[in-house]
């Protein structure tokens, strides 16, 4: 959507395993990822839920936003935003929790991709030129 008064947006309904845009194409992403009886546990969505957002930073332009609602909570905090962030992917701005028809506690975030790029944090290496 670009946000110009009198443009519509435009929805797509897609799957967060290969998203069909270019990078840095999109402006906003809306993200409820799935669970239920279909899922039958919450193992499915922790294994994918890294690699779902990595590709929502791709798509997303510079400045965009992805909202997403969880009740995972602790699990997309500690393992993917952090890693997000270190990685210089996507910032958590905000996060909100909510009762959820007194099914789950839920928790509603909302994440930017950063402006400018961030250089990926340097790896070292104990490389020594002599044999142990």
């Amino acid at each position: 959507a670009s946000g110009r008064l009198g443009q519509r947006p435009e929805f797509l309904l897609s799957s967060s395993r290969r998203l069909p845009f270019m990078d840095n194409s999109v402006d906003l992403i809306v993200a409820d990822p799935p669970w239920g009886a279909r899922h039958a546990n919450h193992v499915y969505v922790k294994n994918n839920l890294y690699s779902w957002a990595k590709e929502w930073s791709r798509v997303l332009k510079p400045g965009g936003v992805a909202l997403v609602v969880t009740i995972c909570s602790g699990h997309f905090e500690r393992q993917v935003m952090s890693r997000l962030a270190k990685e210089g992917r996507l910032e958590l701005e905000d996060c909100t929790q909510f009762d959820n028809k007194g099914w789950h506690q839920c928790r509603f975030y909302v994440a930017r991709k950063p402006l400018q790029p961030r250089p990926a944090p340097v790896s070292y290496l104990n490389l020594s030129p002599f044999e142990n």
